[in-house]
């Protein structure tokens, strides 16, 4: 499980906000950059608070590996395989209609084109999952 300190900042029906620093378990993630661009920076999270924590709380906060395991392939392979897909059957057709000379920018314009909807359908599936408790940090419990 990953797992982060903070201090809550805001609490709203079984939900709460907490601040976070940059910790020495950030140091080690791919994504470190695009979450966290300097070292003791704040973030700001909303989390599940099941223990019913207070403003100005210590908690320790977490997220099942899982999850984390699976946004990043959604957010990183996805987008690639789709792009690949896109490329490979549009150079295939372009081919098939003995375009053998403009085939590699055919490739390049069917993967532009098959990755609009794949951000659009990321998109959705993003807006179903952000309601499901399971892919959202918890409060683990009060320090």
């Amino acid at each position: 499980m990953i797992e982060e300190e903070g201090v809550v900042i805001q609490t709203f029906d079984d939900k709460a906000k907490v601040r976070t620093i940059r910790s020495s378990a950030c140091e080690g993630c791919a994504s470190e950059s695009f979450c966290h661009p300097e070292k003791g920076t704040e973030m700001i999270m909303e989390v599940v608070n099941n223990i019913h924590a207070k403003v100005g709380e210590r908690v320790k906060i977490g997220l099942k590996p899982g999850v984390y395991l699976k946004a990043s392939f959604l957010v990183y392979m996805v987008p690639i395989i789709a792009f690949i897909l896109g490329a490979i059957i549009a150079k295939e057709f372009a081919v098939s209609l003995s375009y053998t000379k403009n085939s590699d920018l055919w490739a390049i314009i069917g993967g532009v084109i098959i990755l609009i909807p794949t951000f659009i359908l990321m998109r959705l599936y993003n807006k179903k999952i952000e309601k499901d408790r399971s892919y959202q940090p918890v409060i683990l419990e009060v320090m």
